[in-house]
């Protein structure tokens, strides 16, 4: 079995958290769910990192380094990847998990 490292952050009620999570189990791609809601000291660290109040963040750690943000985010860098949708998000997680 291959190395997959991915941690998906989220809050309670959140329908596009739910959402995304229905779809990574949906593909049988292996994450980390962290729900925000239980830990308000994490959330407000992971959203001075990111600089994003929304959730889902999802951090992807191995096999590539990448953090999608939704599209509200402005930060930029090389590793950070904007979504619009979560049809999109899985897509895109899709295509990295099967190569």
């Amino acid at each position: 079995m291959r190395k997959w490292e991915m941690i998906v952050y989220g809050i309670e009620n959140c329908g596009y958290c739910t959402e995304l999570k229905e779809g990574l189990k949906k593909m049988n791609i292996p994450f980390i769910y962290i729900n925000i809601s239980n830990n308000e000291e994490l959330g407000d660290k992971i959203e001075e990192i990111y600089k994003c109040p929304v959730y889902p963040i999802i951090s992807l750690k191995y096999p590539q380094q990448i953090t999608w943000l939704s599209g509200t985010s402005l930060l930029h860098s090389p590793s950070i990847r904007i979504f619009d949708t979560i049809k999109e998000l899985l897509t895109n997680i899709k295509n990295i998990y099967d190569n």
